[in-house]
């Protein structure tokens, strides 16, 4: 009993209600139970000459109570603790006696024997919450979870722990505030660096794109497109990369950077660049660079008229 005790908490809405917190199978949340006149009942299973010999001994302890309810145990956030609200407070379930059920069949044969057992089983899962095997080993007392893993009964949170969830509940939620406060300060920094970074980009990107030569007129590429390849339809937009200086004139033989797969499209594109007439690039002051460059695409696309 002096271990049970170390689970059950007075509530402070009323001293002559208990709090249990529970976290029953397969689920991750904590429940708080709340009893009213609340009772715990001690059973000792009969002893065989097995647990004689281990000195083993095992038993169950049952919650009795006239109302409860439940709820979740609140969340924890940065606004502090998030409540959900409670249950309506029930009555605890009792089975039927003989009597009882002697009427019940009484009354209707078909409909009890059907009901009937489907009571039972209700009742025997809403008292899966207030039914706590042990076992008692070498002067050890564990209640089952502690000694089964595989354990099929709601696992109890040590009142120790439950009153030191609540009580730096608010210290939690300050720490909990900062750290989201950091969390938005890297976030709004990155942000500014990718901003800063992209406008950076674009700054580059306008200053090559006016640094860069340009077409003054551009080769038709369809007075380049390969004989052989129109009728392979081959088609394709490789890219060229042309330099010229101060007068616009090529300074070297124009270069494929990004081929179309057919080697007579790459041919016939850099024939294209060499034909088209192009325009020095310009420095801040308005004057010709000695050497600028230009990429572009040359499309070739077989016409079907």
């Amino acid at each position: 009993m002096e271990k049970i005790r170390q689970y059950i908490l007075p509530s402070p809405d009323s001293a002559e209600h208990r709090r249990v917190v529970s976290k029953g199978d397969g689920h991750d949340r904590w429940t708080i139970n709340e009893y009213s006149g609340f009772r715990v009942l001690v059973r000792c299973q009969p002893v065989s000459k097995a647990d004689v010999l281990n000195g083993v001994q095992y038993g169950e302890i049952e919650f009795l109570y006239e109302v409860s309810r439940h709820t979740q145990l609140p969340a924890l956030t940065s606004a502090g603790l998030q409540w959900q609200e409670w249950s309506k407070w029930v009555d605890q379930p009792k089975p039927l006696t003989k009597a009882q059920e002697a009427e019940a069949f009484a009354e209707s044969p078909e409909y009890a024997s059907l009901m009937l057992p489907m009571y039972r089983m209700a009742l025997a899962a809403d008292s899966r919450d207030r039914h706590f095997p042990f076992r008692k080993l070498a002067d050890e007392f564990q209640l089952e979870w502690e000694y089964n893993e595989s354990s099929t009964h709601p696992t109890l949170m040590l009142a120790a722990e439950v009153k030191r969830y609540f009580a730096t509940a608010e210290t939690e939620a300050a720490r909990l505030r900062v750290a989201e406060a950091e969390e938005i300060r890297r976030v709004q920094e990155e942000a500014a660096t990718q901003a800063k970074a992209e406008q950076e980009g674009a700054k580059y990107a306008m200053e090559r794109a006016r640094m860069s030569a340009r077409m003054m007129r551009p080769a038709n590429p369809e007075d380049y497109y390969p004989p052989g390849s129109v009728r392979r339809e081959e088609e394709g937009s490789p890219t060229v990369l042309a330099c010229v200086g101060l007068t616009g004139a090529l300074l070297r033989e124009p270069v494929v950077t990004d081929t179309s797969g057919f080697p007579e499209l790459d041919a016939a594109a850099i024939k294209v660049a060499k034909a088209t007439r192009y325009a020095a690039a310009v420095d801040t002051r308005g004057k010709a660079i000695p050497e600028s460059c230009i990429r572009f695409k040359v499309r070739f696309k077989v016409r079907n008229d």
